[in-house]
């Protein structure tokens, strides 16, 4: 989620430095490139093993009903609340660059016409909550083939591998379809999903189902191969390094580096994640917990404070560190003191309590 809001203060959605400017095209674009390449597979192959997760720990119905608190209703508030403060800070950062703030847009009508509503950074919930819904119905059939035809369950049961290569199949026939994005996967950012890519995302989520064992654990096989995440970071530098380098000589060679880097980054920072983070750490799960209320609220921020640093005269790179840190810091601010421990941080994470650090005094007599 972090990376997302870098990813968004390095696009130039208000012109907060000079288009001409080829150091800064470069270097932010690139940063864009490899951030994109990675970031949304891994999110979705993350979500699909706690997934899969929930299911072999409370079932189906419990799993339709948890996802339907914590990814659905927050995606329905978000769209009415969230989509309307985006709107209004993206015209006021182009007022304070000095442009045309364009016109404003009718919100409400926009709601009633619900497939034509541009759902900007929203789309990967309701993108998820498809998914999950998919995953329900998958298990369902699941269930039918084993109860009618216990043969082809078992049969289907021992395709583990086969399943996990068919799905890698699958996001690289996706990267190739997607003729509108030269670099990475595309964006879909409607009610009615662009198929091609929702079933490149539904790739990676399919594979992160497959991680999980009915225990709740990471299947073996993975776990051998993210040891090695060292190497495999190495690798996947080559890998989105050749990736733009030939996407202007050989595009379709670049989409084929282009998935093989988002598969084995996605593998690096798994087995660096569980070097880093194997130990529970509490700042961590509060980052990880105030990182949904980042990801909701930063993109008007982040329009906003760049029509503020655009008339400075700072390296773009000092610019695009401020607009970060000016989104982050107010957020975390407001998620610790306003968000975390009221009913809004409870729809985003469940409720929290606070805890009393303080020791207790000893009793006088």
């Amino acid at each position: 989620m972090l990376l997302g809001i870098v990813l968004h203060a390095s696009t130039r959605f208000i012109p907060y430095y000079d288009a001409d400017n080829a150091v800064a095209r470069m270097t932010l674009g690139n940063t864009i490139n490899v951030l994109h390449g990675f970031r949304m597979p891994l999110f979705f192959l993350i979500s699909g093993f706690f997934t899969a997760m929930l299911w072999h720990k409370r079932g189906a119905l419990s799993l339709l009903r948890h996802r339907a608190k914590r990814v659905l209703l927050p995606f329905v508030v978000a769209v009415i609340v969230i989509l309307p403060l985006t709107g209004w800070g993206f015209r006021t950062g182009r007022l304070l660059a000095g442009q045309d703030p364009g016109e404003p847009t009718n919100y409400f009508s926009a709601l009633l016409n619900v497939f034509d509503l541009r759902l900007a950074h929203l789309w990967f919930l309701w993108m998820l909550w498809v998914l999950v819904c998919a995953f329900v119905i998958a298990v369902g059939v699941r269930h039918l083939i084993k109860r009618h035809a216990p043969r082809v369950a078992t049969w289907l049961s021992r395709g583990h591998g086969v399943f996990i290569g068919a799905m890698v199949v699958a996001t690289i026939v996706g990267q190739y379809a997607m003729v509108d994005s030269p670099f990475g996967p595309g964006y879909t950012e409607k009610i009615l999903l662009d198929p091609v890519v929702l079933g490149y995302y539904a790739g990676f989520f399919a594979v992160g189902c497959a991680m999980c064992l009915p225990s709740g654990h990471v299947h073996p096989g993975f776990l051998r191969i993210t040891r090695n995440w060292v190497i495999l970071t190495v690798v996947s530098a080559l890998l989105v390094a050749t990736a733009i380098a030939t996407v202007g000589p050989s595009l379709a060679a670049s989409r084929a580096f282009q998935v093989a880097f988002s598969w084995v980054a996605i593998l690096a920072l798994l087995g660096l994640f569980r070097v880093v983070f194997s130990t529970s750490r509490p700042w961590v799960r509060w980052l990880s917990d105030a990182s949904f209320w980042l990801y909701l609220m930063h993109l008007p921020l982040v329009a906003v404070f760049q029509g503020v640093v655009a008339p400075w005269p700072l390296p773009f790179y000092v610019k695009t560190v401020l607009i970060f840190l000016f989104t982050v810091i107010p957020l975390l601010v407001a998620y610790q003191y306003g968000v975390r421990y009221t009913p809004v941080g409870t729809l985003l994470n469940g409720k929290r309590t606070r805890t009393n650090k303080r020791k207790p005094q000893p009793s006088t007599v």
